[in-house]
């Protein structure tokens, strides 16, 4: 499995995130109690960009129409409002990513 240096340790503080590209995606990285998390920075819904939007602890609301996704599992915790998904659909979960921390280096892979 294909590992790829995204970042450094040192680039994070508690409860910091940072978005990289990789594989031509933007991804997400968090930091949360001490262990790391990434997930796809677009909104599934409208690809609204997620690091714009409203952070909520561990979680982080779309700043185009405030679907909200959990930054630790990419899970969907509050769609988008209820018009607006009958009108063209609502989001889905993010995709998360394998992180691994070796020395300063934190690596991603793909999961599966």
């Amino acid at each position: 499995m294909e590992e790829i240096i995204v970042a450094k340790i040192g680039d994070f503080r508690d409860a910091a995130i940072k978005t990289v590209m990789v594989w031509d995606t933007p991804i997400i990285i968090s930091k949360f109690e001490g262990k790391f998390y990434a997930v796809d920075a677009l909104c599934t819904h409208a690809h609204g960009y997620l690091p714009k939007g409203i952070r909520d602890d561990a979680c982080i609301i779309c700043p185009v129409h405030h679907a909200k996704f959990d930054l630790k599992t990419g899970k969907m915790l509050k769609n988008v409002p209820g018009l607006i998904k009958l009108a063209v659909g609502g989001a889905e979960d993010l995709t998360a990513y394998n992180l691994s921390v070796e020395g300063d280096d934190i690596k991603i892979s793909r999961k599966g």
